[in-house]
Protein backbone atom coordinates (compact mmCIF):
# COMPACT_ATOMS: atom_id res chain seq x y z
CA UNK A 1 0.00 0.00 0.00
CA UNK A 2 1.29 3.46 -0.88
CA UNK A 3 0.25 5.70 2.03
CA UNK A 4 1.32 8.86 0.24
CA UNK A 5 -1.53 8.47 -2.30
CA UNK A 6 -4.28 8.28 0.32
CA UNK A 7 -6.57 11.32 0.30
CA UNK A 8 -7.36 12.91 3.67
CA UNK A 9 -10.85 12.96 5.11
CA UNK A 10 -12.44 16.27 5.95
CA UNK A 11 -11.08 17.26 9.34
CA UNK A 12 -12.10 20.16 11.55
CA UNK A 13 -9.16 21.09 13.80
CA UNK A 14 -9.80 22.68 17.19
CA UNK A 15 -9.91 26.45 17.24
CA UNK A 16 -6.47 27.90 17.94
CA UNK A 17 -6.23 30.21 20.90
CA UNK A 18 -4.06 33.30 20.93
CA UNK A 19 -0.45 33.03 21.98
CA UNK A 20 -0.71 35.46 24.93
CA UNK A 21 -3.43 33.20 26.37
CA UNK A 22 -1.10 30.36 25.90
CA UNK A 23 -2.08 28.58 22.69
CA UNK A 24 -2.62 25.39 24.68
CA UNK A 25 -0.86 26.08 27.95
CA UNK A 26 -1.06 29.74 28.90
CA UNK A 27 2.34 30.73 27.57
CA UNK A 28 4.18 27.49 28.26
CA UNK A 29 6.79 27.68 25.57
CA UNK A 30 8.01 24.13 25.96
CA UNK A 31 4.58 22.70 25.30
CA UNK A 32 3.98 25.05 22.39
CA UNK A 33 7.16 23.76 20.79
CA UNK A 34 6.61 20.10 21.61
CA UNK A 35 3.03 19.35 22.65
CA UNK A 36 1.47 21.12 19.66
CA UNK A 37 3.92 19.39 17.35
CA UNK A 38 2.84 16.04 18.77
CA UNK A 39 -0.76 16.96 17.94
CA UNK A 40 0.37 17.91 14.45
CA UNK A 41 1.91 14.48 14.01
CA UNK A 42 -1.35 12.88 15.08
CA UNK A 43 -3.28 14.86 12.48
CA UNK A 44 -0.71 14.27 9.76
CA UNK A 45 -0.70 10.53 10.36
CA UNK A 46 -4.46 10.36 10.67
CA UNK A 47 -4.97 12.02 7.29
CA UNK A 48 -3.12 9.22 5.53
CA UNK A 49 -3.75 6.13 7.58
CA UNK A 50 -7.20 5.88 9.07
CA UNK A 51 -9.23 5.53 5.88
CA UNK A 52 -8.02 2.08 4.87
CA UNK A 53 -6.95 0.35 8.06
CA UNK A 54 -9.04 1.74 10.87
CA UNK A 55 -8.74 -1.24 13.18
CA UNK A 56 -4.99 -1.54 12.71
CA UNK A 57 -4.12 2.10 13.20
CA UNK A 58 -6.72 3.18 15.76
CA UNK A 59 -7.98 1.77 19.06
CA UNK A 60 -11.29 1.59 20.85
CA UNK A 61 -9.84 3.02 24.08
CA UNK A 62 -7.25 5.64 25.00
CA UNK A 63 -3.76 4.61 25.98
CA UNK A 64 -2.63 4.96 29.59
CA UNK A 65 0.26 7.41 29.59
CA UNK A 66 2.77 8.02 32.38
CA UNK A 67 2.29 11.08 34.55
CA UNK A 68 4.50 13.38 36.60
CA UNK A 69 3.54 14.17 40.17
CA UNK A 70 4.23 17.73 41.27
CA UNK A 71 2.77 19.87 44.02
CA UNK A 72 0.61 22.88 43.23
CA UNK A 73 3.44 25.12 44.41
CA UNK A 74 5.92 23.45 42.07
CA UNK A 75 3.55 23.71 39.11
CA UNK A 76 2.98 27.41 39.82
CA UNK A 77 6.71 28.04 40.06
CA UNK A 78 7.30 26.43 36.66
CA UNK A 79 4.47 28.39 35.07
CA UNK A 80 5.71 31.67 36.59
CA UNK A 81 9.23 31.05 35.30
CA UNK A 82 7.96 30.51 31.77
CA UNK A 83 5.67 33.55 31.92
CA UNK A 84 8.52 35.72 33.28
CA UNK A 85 10.67 34.62 30.36
CA UNK A 86 7.99 35.54 27.85
CA UNK A 87 7.30 38.87 29.55
CA UNK A 88 10.97 39.79 29.35
CA UNK A 89 10.87 39.00 25.63
CA UNK A 90 7.68 41.04 25.14
CA UNK A 91 9.16 43.96 27.09
CA UNK A 92 12.17 43.99 24.74
CA UNK A 93 14.68 43.56 27.52
CA UNK A 94 18.08 43.59 25.79
CA UNK A 95 19.48 40.57 27.64
CA UNK A 96 17.30 37.71 28.83
CA UNK A 97 18.57 34.58 30.53
CA UNK A 98 17.96 31.32 28.62
CA UNK A 99 14.88 29.31 29.48
CA UNK A 100 15.75 25.76 30.49
CA UNK A 101 13.00 23.16 30.86
CA UNK A 102 13.24 19.49 31.72
CA UNK A 103 10.80 16.92 30.39
CA UNK A 104 9.27 16.61 33.86
CA UNK A 105 8.63 20.35 33.99
CA UNK A 106 6.98 20.31 30.55
CA UNK A 107 4.89 17.28 31.50
CA UNK A 108 3.81 19.02 34.71
CA UNK A 109 2.52 21.93 32.62
CA UNK A 110 0.79 19.56 30.22
CA UNK A 111 -1.00 17.97 33.18
CA UNK A 112 -2.58 21.34 33.99
CA UNK A 113 -4.00 21.84 30.51
CA UNK A 114 -7.32 20.16 29.63
CA UNK A 115 -6.45 19.98 25.91
CA UNK A 116 -3.31 17.93 26.52
CA UNK A 117 -3.75 16.27 29.91
CA UNK A 118 -3.50 12.47 29.60
CA UNK A 119 -2.92 12.88 25.87
CA UNK A 120 0.77 13.75 25.57
CA UNK A 121 3.78 12.55 27.53
CA UNK A 122 7.20 13.91 26.59
CA UNK A 123 10.66 12.52 27.15
CA UNK A 124 14.01 14.20 26.54
CA UNK A 125 16.94 11.82 26.66
CA UNK A 126 20.42 11.84 25.12
CA UNK A 127 19.56 14.86 23.00
CA UNK A 128 16.38 13.31 21.56
CA UNK A 129 12.79 14.39 22.10
CA UNK A 130 10.05 11.76 21.99
CA UNK A 131 6.34 11.89 22.71
CA UNK A 132 3.77 9.23 23.54
CA UNK A 133 0.34 10.42 22.45
CA UNK A 134 -3.26 9.30 22.79
CA UNK A 135 -5.91 11.39 21.07
CA UNK A 136 -9.60 10.87 20.31
CA UNK A 137 -10.42 10.91 16.60
CA UNK A 138 -13.99 12.15 16.93
CA UNK A 139 -13.33 15.00 14.48
CA UNK A 140 -12.53 12.54 11.70
CA UNK A 141 -15.59 11.29 9.75
CA UNK A 142 -16.48 7.74 10.69
CA UNK A 143 -14.05 7.57 13.62
CA UNK A 144 -16.16 8.69 16.57
CA UNK A 145 -15.18 6.62 19.59
CA UNK A 146 -11.80 5.62 18.11
CA UNK A 147 -8.39 6.71 19.43
CA UNK A 148 -4.98 7.34 17.95
CA UNK A 149 -2.34 5.80 20.24
CA UNK A 150 1.19 6.31 19.04
CA UNK A 151 4.75 7.41 19.67
CA UNK A 152 6.99 9.78 17.76
CA UNK A 153 10.57 10.98 17.99
CA UNK A 154 11.05 14.54 16.81
CA UNK A 155 14.00 16.75 15.98
CA UNK A 156 13.37 20.43 16.73
CA UNK A 157 15.72 23.15 15.54
CA UNK A 158 15.73 26.89 14.97
CA UNK A 159 17.14 28.15 11.68
CA UNK A 160 17.24 31.90 10.99
CA UNK A 161 14.38 32.48 13.40
CA UNK A 162 12.25 29.71 11.87
CA UNK A 163 11.20 26.78 14.04
CA UNK A 164 11.65 23.49 12.21
CA UNK A 165 10.36 20.26 13.72
CA UNK A 166 10.68 16.97 11.88
CA UNK A 167 9.70 13.45 12.86
CA UNK A 168 12.49 10.90 12.66
CA UNK A 169 10.65 7.83 13.99
CA UNK A 170 7.01 7.00 14.60
CA UNK A 171 4.85 4.04 15.56
CA UNK A 172 1.14 3.34 16.03
CA UNK A 173 -0.13 0.76 18.49
CA UNK A 174 3.46 -0.36 18.96
CA UNK A 175 4.09 -0.98 15.25
CA UNK A 176 6.61 1.16 13.32
CA UNK A 177 5.08 3.07 10.45
CA UNK A 178 5.85 1.85 6.92
CA UNK A 179 8.99 3.36 5.44
CA UNK A 180 7.17 4.83 2.43
CA UNK A 181 5.07 6.89 4.82
CA UNK A 182 8.01 7.86 7.03
CA UNK A 183 10.03 8.99 4.02
CA UNK A 184 7.25 11.50 3.32
CA UNK A 185 6.69 12.69 6.86
CA UNK A 186 10.42 13.20 7.49
CA UNK A 187 10.34 15.98 4.90
CA UNK A 188 7.47 17.82 6.59
CA UNK A 189 8.03 20.74 8.94
CA UNK A 190 5.44 19.87 11.58
CA UNK A 191 5.67 23.35 13.09
CA UNK A 192 4.83 25.32 9.95
CA UNK A 193 1.22 26.03 10.90
CA UNK A 194 2.30 27.66 14.15
CA UNK A 195 3.39 30.68 12.13
CA UNK A 196 -0.23 31.47 11.38
CA UNK A 197 -0.21 32.84 14.92
CA UNK A 198 1.32 36.32 14.57
CA UNK A 199 2.27 36.58 18.24
CA UNK A 200 4.08 33.25 18.13
CA UNK A 201 6.01 34.24 15.00
CA UNK A 202 6.99 37.56 16.57
CA UNK A 203 8.12 35.80 19.72
CA UNK A 204 10.39 33.42 17.80
CA UNK A 205 12.13 36.35 16.14
CA UNK A 206 13.69 37.06 19.54
CA UNK A 207 15.02 33.51 19.95
CA UNK A 208 18.56 32.88 18.76
CA UNK A 209 19.00 29.21 19.57
CA UNK A 210 16.92 26.17 20.46
CA UNK A 211 19.05 23.33 21.79
CA UNK A 212 18.44 19.88 23.21
CA UNK A 213 21.13 19.18 25.78
CA UNK A 214 21.06 15.79 27.49
CA UNK A 215 17.60 15.81 29.16
CA UNK A 216 16.64 19.51 28.86
CA UNK A 217 15.49 21.93 26.19
CA UNK A 218 17.23 25.32 26.14
CA UNK A 219 15.89 28.50 24.53
CA UNK A 220 18.44 31.28 24.23
CA UNK A 221 17.16 34.76 23.28
CA UNK A 222 19.05 37.17 21.07
CA UNK A 223 20.89 40.03 22.73
CA UNK A 224 19.31 43.24 21.46
CA UNK A 225 21.29 46.34 20.58
CA UNK A 226 19.58 49.67 21.40
CA UNK A 227 18.88 50.13 17.69
CA UNK A 228 17.25 46.71 17.37
CA UNK A 229 15.14 47.29 20.47
CA UNK A 230 13.97 50.65 19.10
CA UNK A 231 13.06 49.10 15.74
CA UNK A 232 11.07 46.28 17.38
CA UNK A 233 9.27 48.78 19.60
CA UNK A 234 8.35 50.86 16.56
CA UNK A 235 7.05 47.78 14.73
CA UNK A 236 4.98 46.78 17.76
CA UNK A 237 3.49 50.27 18.03
CA UNK A 238 2.60 50.27 14.32
CA UNK A 239 0.93 46.88 14.63
CA UNK A 240 -1.20 48.15 17.52
CA UNK A 241 -2.48 51.19 15.62
CA UNK A 242 -6.15 50.87 14.63
CA UNK A 243 -6.76 50.38 10.93
CA UNK A 244 -8.94 53.08 9.36
CA UNK A 245 -11.05 52.74 6.23
CA UNK A 246 -11.21 55.78 3.90
CA UNK A 247 -14.63 57.37 3.62
CA UNK A 248 -16.42 56.87 0.31
CA UNK A 249 -19.22 58.69 -1.45
CA UNK A 250 -21.15 55.47 -1.95
CA UNK A 251 -20.63 55.55 -5.74
CA UNK A 252 -17.31 53.74 -5.80
CA UNK A 253 -17.07 50.21 -7.17
CA UNK A 254 -16.03 47.81 -4.38
CA UNK A 255 -12.61 46.27 -4.83
CA UNK A 256 -12.73 43.07 -6.84
CA UNK A 257 -16.09 43.90 -8.46
CA UNK A 258 -16.60 45.09 -12.03
CA UNK A 259 -18.87 47.88 -13.12
CA UNK A 260 -22.00 46.66 -14.92
CA UNK A 261 -21.67 46.45 -18.67
CA UNK A 262 -23.27 49.25 -20.69
CA UNK A 263 -25.01 46.57 -22.68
Amino acid sequence: MNFQDTQPPTYQPPRQKSFPCGCFLGGCLGVILLGMVSMGVVTFMGYRLVQQQINKYTASAPRDLPSVEVTAEEATAIKNRVESFKKAIDDLEPEVEPLILTADEINALIANNPDLKNRVYLQIKDGKVSADVSFPLDNFPGLRGRYFNGSVTIQPSLENGVLIVKATEASINGEPLPEDFMSAIRNENLAKDLYKNVEFAKFLRRIERLEIEDDVIVLTPKVLTPEEAAQLAEEAASADEPKTTPETSGNEVPTGELEPSAN
